[in-house]
C-alpha cells in the first residue's frame, strides 16, 4: 500500500504515523471481543490507498460495511485534528443504509469510558445527543480495536425542536483570543455550517460578537432574547459536573432554533480535571453573567447531581458505568493500540466510579461552588 509522495513537511509527519504501522493492520484477525458488537469494513487495494491519503487530503474511499446484520456500500475517510497523528485512526462513514446520514467511528482513545459516560449523562439530562454505539471494528478482517460509533448531528434536530429552519454549526476556533478577548475576537474562525448548506454564518457571528463585545447589561438583555436558556443550562450543568476541559475551541456545536442559540456536546473524553463554574470559553463564560441563566443552571445542576430525587441521574450513570466495564474489560487484551492495557482499564474504571461517588460532595465543599449554589 502506498502513501502520496508529494507532501509537505507537516503532511509527511502525519503520513509517517499513517503508513504501514496503523494499529490493527495485519493484526490478529480472530481476537476475542466478548459481547462487543462487530462491525466490518471492506476496501480493495485502490480504495485503501485513498483512505490512507485522507490523513492529509480531503478524499473519501468507497467501502462495503457490515453492521447489526446489515450490509451496504458507503464512503469512509479519516477524521479528527491532532488525533490524525495517532496510530489508531478515527473515521467518518457515510453509508447508503441511511441516505445523507454520517457516523463517526471514534478511536476511543485512552481512556475508553469517559466519552460514552459523558454522552449518556447529556442524554439523561434531556438533550438530543448523538446516538452512541460501542463496536469492535475490523478492516478487511484485521481487528482495529474498540471504537465508538457516534451518529453525527443532522437536521433531525429540526424535528426535535419543531423548527424546519434550524441551523447547526460545528465550532472550531484556533485563535486564543476566543477565550477572553472582547475586541480581537474572530467571528466564526474555522467553524463549519452543517445545515442548511448555504454558507450563511450570520446567526453564529451575531452570537459570538454579542458575547465578545456587549456590556453586562446589554448582554443580559440580548441573551434573554437570543439564547435558549434551559437547553443551554442542561449542556453546561453536565459539562461542568464532569469537568470537561477540551471545549475551549472545539468539541461542541451551536444550534439555532427559532433563531435562539443552544450548545450541544461532542467529543467528551477529557474530563475530571476542570473545576470552575461556567465552562472554559467565551460563550459559556458570558452565559453566567445572566442572573436568569444562573437560575436555570442551578436548577439543572441540583436536580441532575446534587439533590436526591427522581431526576437525579447519578444512579443511572453508575449502572451505565458497570455495563460499560462488563462489556469492554474482556476485550482489552485484544486491543491493537499501544496505549491501553488491563491495568490502565481497571484504574480508569475505578477512578470514574470514585469520581461519581465523590464529585457532589467535592463541589459543595469548594467555597466558590458552595457560595454560588447558596446565593
Amino acid at each position: 500500500m502506498r502513501c502520496s509522495a508529494a507532501v509537505s513537511v507537516l503532511g509527511l509527519a502525519f503520513l509517517l504515523s499513517s503508513c504501514g504501522d496503523w494499529a490493527g493492520i495485519n493484526a490478529d484477525d480472530s481476537p476475542y471481543i466478548g459481547d462487543l458488537d462487530r462491525m466490518d469494513l471492506y476496501l480493495n487495494d485502490d480504495e485503501l490507498d485513498v483512505l490512507y491519503d485522507s490523513v492529509v487530503v480531503d478524499s473519501a474511499a468507497v467501502c462495503t460495511y457490515e453492521v447489526d446484520g446489515y450490509s451496504a456500500e458507503g464512503e469512509i475517510q479519516i477524521r479528527g485534528l491532532s488525533s490524525r497523528m495517532d496510530p489508531k485512526k478515527s473515521f467518518t462513514l457515510e453509508g447508503t443504509l441511511s441516505e445523507g446520514i454520517k457516523d463517526a467511528l471514534d478511536a476511543g482513545g485512552d481512556p475508553w469510558i469517559e466519552y460514552a459516560l459523558a454522552m449518556e449523562a447529556y442524554d439523561l439530562a434531556g438533550l438530543p445527543v448523538a446516538d452512541f454505539y460501542p463496536k469492535g471494528l475490523f478492516l478487511n478482517d484485521s481487528y482495529l480495536g474498540y471504537y465508538n460509533m457516534v451518529r453525527l448531528y443532522d437536521d433531525s434536530l429540526n424535528d426535535y425542536y419543531d423548527d424546519a429552519d434550524g441551523e447547526l454549526f460545528k465550532i472550531t476556533f484556533f485563535d486564543s483570543d476566543f477565550v477572553d478577548s472582547v475586541e480581537s475576537i474572530p467571528i466564526h474562525g474555522d467553524s463549519e455550517k452543517k445545515f442548511p448548506d448555504d454558507d450563511d454564518f450570520t446567526l453564529l457571528d451575531e452570537f459570538i460578537a454579542a458575547a465578545a463585545n456587549l456590556s453586562d447589561e446589554e448582554w443580559i438583555d440580548w441573551a434573554a432574547d437570543h439564547v435558549d436558556m434551559e437547553e443551554t443550562a442542561k449542556y453546561m450543568a453536565v459539562r461542568d459536573f464532569f469537568g470537561l476541559v477540551d471545549t475551549v475551541r472545539v468539541n461542541f456545536y451551536v444550534y439555532f432554533h427559532d433563531e435562539k442559540a443552544l450548545i450541544l456536546p461532542w467529543d467528551s473524553d477529557r474530563g475530571y480535571t476542570y473545576d470552575d463554574i461556567g465552562g472554559n470559553n467565551l460563550l459559556t463564560y458570558r452565559m453566567m453573567d445572566s442572573p436568569e441563566f444562573q437560575e436555570y443552571y442551578k436548577e439543572e445542576f441540583n436536580k441532575l447531581f446534587l439533590v436526591d430525587g427522581e431526576d437525579n441521574i447519578l444512579e443511572d450513570l453508575e449502572d451505565y458505568l458497570d455495563d460499560m466495564i462488563a462489556l469492554l474489560r474482556s476485550t482489552v487484551n485484544s486491543e491493537s493500540a499501544y496505549f491501553l492495557d488491563l491495568d490502565d482499564f481497571d484504574l480508569e474504571a475505578e477512578e470514574i466510579r470514585t469520581f461519581l461517588t465523590d464529585r457532589p460532595d467535592d463541589i459543595l465543599d469548594r467555597d466558590e461552588w458552595n457560595s454560588f449554589f447558596n446565593s
